[in-house]
Formats: C-alpha cells, sequence, structure tokens
C-alpha cells in the first residue's frame, strides 16, 4: 500500500484482505456467500490470482461481500470504498475493486472474426465455465484424463480438449451426467476435499444421489435451468384443489349404456391414451368395489397438455368412490425429466389423496412406459408421451389374470421405493410445525421466502395491541396466542445458533400509507386476512430492522419483484425444502427425494446474493 497525496492505492488483494478483516468472516464463508469455491477467493486474498475487470469472478465476489454486511458493517463498507451518494452498496464496492490502483487484469480481447451472435458468446462463456470446473474436479480428485476417458468409452485426447476449452461442453452434453457419475463414483470410496464437500452439501447420498449434486453443480449458473424451476413452483400454486367427483367417463361406456365386458382393445390416433384412461377408470367405478389402483409411471408425458385436467378429474372418480390411488415414479437425476413426471399430479398429491413413490435405482423391469392397474381388474399401459398424436397408442384388458401379474411386478418394485412426499394439511398440521422446529436447531443456513410477514419477528407488546385492535378473541385468540409464542419462543432460540434469511416484497409507501398490506394468521385461522395499519405496519418493519442490529446471523432481504403471491418456501440448507401453499386447499410438502430438494434450494439460494 502506498500513499500518493492524499489517496491510498491498494491493490485488489489488499483491499478484499481489508473488507474481510472488517467484516471478521473468513475465505470460506465469503466462498460461499460469493457462490464460488473457497480456493479461488484464498488465491485473490494471497495475490496469486488475479481476476480480470467485469468477470464472473469479481462479480460474485463483490455480491458475496454484500450478503455478508449488516447495517453497521455496511456503513464502515462504503466508509473504506468511498463509496458516493445515490450508489448502492454493491456498485460503490464494485467500482472500487475495479478502480486501476487494483491492478486487475484488463478485459480480454475478443477475436474479431465475423460479428459473433450473442447466444455464440454465450455458449462459449458457458463451455468456458463448465472447462474450468472439470480442470477443478479432476485435479482435485485427481483423476487422468485416461482414467475419465476409459470410463465414459471416449479417447484421452478428447477430454484434453474439454479441459482446454478447444471442444464445446454445454450444460446439457450427453458426456456430462457420465462425467459425474464417475466423479460420484470417487467420492464413494475417498473423502472429497474442502471446500468441495461443503459447496455439494454432501451427507449420506447413494452413487446416484451424489452424480445428481455434481451435475447441479455444473449447471447450478445455467439460467433455463433455473427458469425450469421457477415454472414448477408457479405450477404449485396454480394446483387447484381436486374437484368434486362426477361421472364424466362416457369415452368408457359401451354401446346401449350396459358398462363395459371383459375386453381388450388397442386404442390409436389422437386421443388414444385419453380413451384408454376413460375405459379403465370406468372398468373400476363399475365394478362396485373400492380397490388399491397402481400406477407406475416412468414416463408421465402423456399427463401434459390438455389431458391433464381431465386426468385429474378421472382420478378424483376414482378417490370418491373409496379407491386408493399409489403412484411409483422412475426419477433419475435429469432435472427436467424429474419435474416433467411430477408436475401432472401436483393437484392429487396436494389434496393428500395419492400416495407418490420413487424407485431409488432406475427400474426395467416393466417396459418403459405408463402403467396403471387395478387390483383384480383391469390394466391400462401406454407408451406414447403425446396424447394428440396420430401415432398415439394405448392399450387397456380387462382380464384379472393379467391385471394380477402386472400387480405383482408393480408390488416388487413398490417393495423397493421410497416415498415421494411428505404431505401436511390443516388436520396434521402441529406435525408441520415440529418438523420445522426440529430443523431450525439443526446445522445449515434457513432462507424463507414469504409473501407476508412472519408473526414470529412481531415484538410481544405489537403482538397484543394488534390481536385487540383486529378484534381477535375467544379460541381464534387463543389459537393467535399459542401459535405466537411458540412459533416467536423458537425462532428467536434458533438465532442463537444458525443464520436465517427472510425474503419478502418490497411493499410501496402508498401500500402501506394507505393500510392495504395484508397480515399473516396462522392456518387454522378461519377468519379473513387482516390488514396492518400504517402505524402497526411501521412498527413491525423497526423490530425487525432491531433484529438485525441485535442478531448478526438474521438478514431481511426485499423484492420489487417477489416471485411469488400464495406461497411460502422455508429451505434448510442441506436438509429439506418446505413448500407451503397458502391458498385453497392450504397444503403444504417436502420432497423426501434428497435431489429435489438440493434443486430447490439452489434455486432458492438465488434470492439472497
Amino acid at each position: 500500500m502506498e500513499r500518493e497525496g492524499e489517496t491510498t492505492t491498494m491493490l485488489f488483494n489488499e483491499k478484499l484482505s481489508a473488507v474481510k478483516g472488517l467484516l471478521k468472516t473468513t475465505n470460506v464463508a465469503l466462498a460461499r456467500a460469493a457462490g464460488i469455491d473457497a480456493s479461488c477467493v484464498c488465491r485473490c486474498v494471497n495475490g496469486s490470482y488475479v481476476p480480470s475487470k467485469n468477470s464472473r469472478i469479481l462479480s460474485c465476489i463483490t455480491n458475496g461481500v454484500v450478503k455478508l454486511a449488516d447495517e453497521k458493517r455496511a456503513a464502515a463498507l462504503y466508509g473504506l470504498c468511498g463509496g458516493e451518494a445515490g450508489r448502492t452498496l454493491r456498485e460503490a464496492l464494485f467500482a472500487w475493486f475495479s478502480a486501476d490502483d487494483s491492478g486487475l487484469k484488463k478485459e480480454r480481447a475478443v477475436r474479431k472474426r465475423s460479428a459473433p451472435q450473442l447466444d455464440k458468446k454465450t455458449k462459449r462463456a458457458e463451455s468456458a465455465l463448465l472447462a474450468a470446473k472439470l480442470n477443478f474436479l479432476m485435479e482435485q480428485l485427481g483423476v487422468s484424463n485416461a482414467a475419465l476417458a476409459r470410463y465414459v468409452n471416449v479417447d484421452a485426447s478428447a477430454i484434453s480438449r474439454y479441459r482446454a476449452g478447444k471442444r464445446s461442453l454445454s450444460s446439457h452434453a450427453e458426456i456430462l451426467p457420465e462425467f459425474c457419475r464417475y466423479f460420484a463414483f470417487l467420492s464413494r470410496s475417498q473423502k472429497l476435499p474442502e471446500p468441495l464437500a461443503s459447496e455439494l452439501r454432501f451427507g449420506e447420498e447413494d452413487e446416484e444421489s451424489a452424480a445428481a449434486k455434481f451435475l447441479e453443480w455444473f449447471r447450478k449458473d445455467d439460467a433455463s435451468h433455473l427458469a425450469l424451476t421457477r415454472g414448477f413452483l408457479d405450477g404449485i400454486t396454480e394446483a387447484a384443489e381436486i374437484p368434486q367427483a362426477q361421472r364424466q367417463t362416457q369415452f368408457g361406456k359401451a354401446a346401449g349404456g350396459k358398462g363395459l365386458s371383459v375386453a381388450e382393445e388397442m386404442f390409436l390416433g389422437g386421443g388414444a391414451v385419453q380413451r384408454a384412461f376413460a375405459r379403465f377408470t370406468e372398468s373400476a367405478l363399475d365394478s362396485g368395489k373400492g380397490r388399491t389402483i397402481y400406477f407406475y409411471a416412468a414416463d408421465s408425458g402423456g399427463l401434459g397438455g390438455g389431458f391433464a385436467g381431465l386426468w385429474s378429474s378421472l382420478a378424483s372418480e376414482l378417490i370418491a368412490a373409496g379407491n386408493r390411488i399409489k403412484v411409483i415414479h422412475q426419477l433419475d437425476f435429469n432435472v427436467e425429466g424429474m419435474f416433467r413426471a411430477v408436475e401432472p399430479w401436483l393437484p392429487l398429491y396436494l389434496s393428500g389423496q395419492v400416495e407418490p413413490f420413487y424407485l431409488t435405482k432406475p427400474h426395467r423391469s416393466l417396459m418403459n412406459e405408463f402403467v396403471g392397474v387395478a387390483e383384480g381388474l383391469s390394466t391400462l399401459y401406454f407408451s406414447n408421451a403425446d396424447n394428440d398424436s396420430q401415432e398415439a397408442a394405448a392399450f387397456f384388458t380387462q382380464n384379472g389374470d393379467k391385471a394380477a401379474v402386472i400387480k405383482g411386478r408393480i408390488a416388487h418394485l413398490l417393495a423397493s421405493a421410497k416415498p415421494l412426499l411428505e404431505i401436511y394439511t390443516r388436520d396434521n398440521l402441529e406435525k408441520l410445525y415440529g418438523d420445522l422446529d426440529h430443523h431450525l436447531h439443526a446445522d445449515g443456513d434457513i432462507v424463507k421466502v414469504m409473501p407476508l410477514l412472519s408473526l414470529e419477528t412481531m415484538p410481544e407488546q405489537l403482538a397484543e395491541k394488534i390481536f385487540d385492535a383486529h378484534g381477535i378473541t375467544g379460541n381464534e385468540r387463543a389459537l393467535f396466542d399459542r401459535y405466537y409464542r411458540e412459533r416467536r419462543a423458537t425462532f428467536l432460540s434458533s438465532l442463537r445458533e444458525v443464520n436465517v434469511t427472510e425474503i419478502y416484497p418490497r411493499f410501496s409507501e402508498d401500500e402501506a400509507a394507505a393500510g392495504k398490506i395484508t397480515m399473516r394468521r396462522p392456518w387454522l385461522s378461519e377468519g379473513e386476512h387482516s390488514l396492518y395499519s400504517p402505524a402497526e405496519y411501521r412498527e413491525h418493519m423497526e423490530a425487525m430492522a432491531a433484529l438485525e442490529r441485535e442478531h448478526a446471523n438474521y438478514r431481511r432481504v426485499f423484492f420489487r419483484d417477489f416471485p411469488f403471491k400464495n406461497m411460502d418456501i422455508i429451505s434448510k440448507q442441506g436438509q429439506a425444502v418446505y413448500v407451503i401453499k397458502n391458498g385453497a386447499p392450504m397444503t403444504a410438502f417436502s420432497f423426501l427425494h434428497s435431489h429435489m430438494n438440493y434443486v430447490l434450494e439452489r434455486y432458492i439460494e438465488r434470492f439472497t446474493r
């Protein structure tokens, strides 16, 4: 460091060291907040690596610093970097890090060829990033080009070209999952180095789950991947209550309305799957006996599109008639495939009337298609995912012996399957609170995405005043008191042990002044949502700000474009993600499939940067 007149010049590594000292943080903590490897932060601090101006690494480090800065330290950081009035902390830090005295590398000039298109540039950047990650993994795990090449059945020179960036590697390349399977195989026999193990959050995963986490680590900056997750969650918010059962299966009626006789039929052409499914449903309803109905959904694509609504109606008829439904999904670690398989079933899952399972390993004992069997009665199967295609084909048989054979094969799969979801409704609300409370005190950060301010952050005197002002009395008041006091005590206790980030919409001053901001009420409360008065809202916000000042591990984040309007998401790092749907029907769930939780957790982390 040197002084020229009154100006202090500092190299980038000196600036970063000063920031770390002010924040009293470590390389690992800063790397975790930045979403990069701790080795990269370490090399930046000791000066062995200097990032380029406007590089991704510089941007990530800046974001990480802002994420770790509480209100008091934010003011100190402004002073350290000489932030100008009107600039956000991130803008001020980034400008300071990028200043000429930092000694950053110049932006690499793009070789002029023939004005490359933006999408090609994006692909090159993605390929370079994946090549860097591949290099890092191979170095950390001591993998040679020849060893990896033998596993994925390519020439060693191909691996060398991937690592050097001379051969394009995309996040959806078919060879990438094969790389991940090999790294997962190695991770089961040797301990992963830090900070890689921390970044991947390995627990007691089997090899398939470990491979999935490696793949998500490679893909975590893929915008289309994030959009897929957002779309999946949007679908949850829109999942309607299971409709009242009505006899709508006109496709299943035989001529003259005499019902179905023992038959085997092939349905071909557009609507084939729909007609076969209706015939299968009608056979179960006409039998007059509640049965267990099994579905094996190797690929649920046929339930999408215009057929999804009819499927929900048909399944609701089966449930209303006293039948039980069990579904087995064959899920791998292809996130797009997993979401496509699960999404058509969501309305039924959220009703709590369908039991979903998943196979822990890919299974080929049944054909790779959709199979349904009504115990002792009839069977349905189809393999074409496009119900509207002229090539669609589906098969139905009302033959008890054949149904028994298929049921036996599905039951064999069920014995090696695991439950896919933990479902919570008003009937087992206390279990949801108990599970959440358990996770609040376990190791790992907590991130909450909530459209309404939580009651847990409301001070006791304000809660009493609000309960009185809003006329909450009798049983509802007792419920409020119990819910509020238990949740607040648990919340305050957790702040002594774990980091908690709460993400909310950024309400406008006009909304607050007009008293248009909705107050949260417990699930079991049947009354309409109350509205804050301007003074109540202001007092609650001030109380939350005080919590931030008093607890270094509590943080609020406000978004103008908040993503979800009717859903809470609570993510417990490395353990569980709870999705709480506040509209009718009021339900909550957590995936018991570790990789699906991991994908949702990665998505939620984006809002904390």
